[in-house]
Parts: C-alpha cells; sequence; structure tokens
C-alpha cells in the first residue's frame, strides 16, 4: 500500500520497483527473513511474487483524485484505495464525509476502478459506513483501527459499569481508609470477572 500517489507515473514507478524483471526492476534478495529463510528456486519464486503482488494505490490527495482515471489505467495498479480522511482535507472540507464534493469524488474514484477493472478500497468505522461502500462496489474493507475499537470498548464497559455501579462507588467517598480498600478490593474482582 502506498500513500499520497498523485500522478500515473508516480503509479508506473510504484508497480516497476515493486515487481522482479522482466515486469519490473526490484532486486533480487532470496531465502532471507522475508522468505523465512527458505531457499527455493529463482525463478519460480519470482513468478510467483510477480503473479501474487497486490498494489494497493491510495487516492487521498485532490491531485491524485483530478488523476485517478490515468492512475487506474496503469498496468499493475490493483486496487485504489481511498484515504478518506487525508482526502476531505486536501478537498477542503476536513472529515465532512457528507459533503456533496466528497461524494463527488468517492463516485470518481468508483468509475475510474470499475472502467478499469480495479478494486475498492476504504477503512470504515461503523456498519452503516460498510453497508454504504460495499454497495459502491468497494472490496477491500478495514474496520476502524485497532485503538478506535479497543476505546470504543473500554468506554461501552465503563458507561455499564457507572450505570450498574453509582451507588456503592458512591461510598467510596464516606467511607474509612479500610472501607475504601475493601471496596477497591471488590471493584478489582468484578473487573476480573468482566
Amino acid at each position: 500500500m502506498v500513500p499520497m500517489v498523485n500522478t500515473p507515473d508516480e503509479a508506473i514507478k510504484i508497480v516497476r520497483s515493486s515487481k522482479y524483471p522482466p515486469q519490473g526492476k526490484r532486486g533480487a534478495g532470496f531465502g532471507f527473513a522475508h522468505d523465512n529463510y527458505i531457499n527455493q528456486s529463482p525463478l519460480s519464486y519470482i513468478e510467483k511474487a510477480n503473479n501474487s503482488l497486490i498494489n494497493i494505490i491510495q487516492i487521498e490527495t485532490k491531485q491524485g483524485l483530478e488523476n485517478v482515471k490515468e492512475i487506474a489505467s496503469v498496468d499493475g495498479v490493483d486496487c485504489l484505495w481511498v484515504g478518506h480522511f487525508d482526502l476531505t482535507n486536501f478537498l477542503g472540507i476536513p472529515g465532512d464525509f457528507n459533503s456533496k464534493i466528497y461524494l463527488n469524488a468517492i463516485n470518481k474514484i468508483v468509475i475510474a476502478a470499475k472502467t478499469h477493472n480495479k478494486s475498492l478500497g476504504i477503512m470504515v468505522n461503523n456498519r452503516q459506513e460498510l453497508e454504504n461502500y460495499s454497495k459502491l462496489g468497494f472490496n477491500m474493507i478495514a474496520v476502524g483501527t485497532e485503538m478506535s475499537i479497543l476505546s470504543k470498548s473500554i468506554s461501552q464497559i465503563l458507561e455499564w459499569f457507572h450505570e450498574q455501579k453509582l451507588g456503592e462507588m458512591s461510598l467510596l467517598k464516606k467511607s474509612t481508609i479500610s472501607h475504601r480498600r475493601l471496596a477497591v478490593n471488590k471493584f478489582l474482582k468484578f473487573l476480573k470477572k468482566i
């Protein structure tokens, strides 16, 4: 996955750099960590790598959007990935995913990908976005970041705990130190159960 691709020339350089000769100009080094130290026939490895590598090109700038048809036409570009937040920034509408400007940009990217038989990728944050982008033809979809999923889950747990234990927790303010220790121990035991 390569970010901030703005021109078809950049896309061509990316493809050439990712493929071994004769399709590209990638340097050869086999049997090392990226191959799990397994030695194999270089010719079969090169063929397999050239046929299985996926080049994901991120469309996330105004210039990239303006050139999306030409970028999509490059042989060896496999997927147009929308860097949605960066795209809104460069279009002057930071984070406005309902803006007509953004929706028109998405439509332009979808048309370019479908015209040139490329996959479409994006990251979504909820089920509604997943459904909307799937209907448009996006078939490489990341579902949120680890941190957003983790923080949302923690917030939900704490919200539930606060609702369930508000009465017990308010007792902490009035209790003595020994009672506080007892309450903290009960709280820790409770957390281990969930």
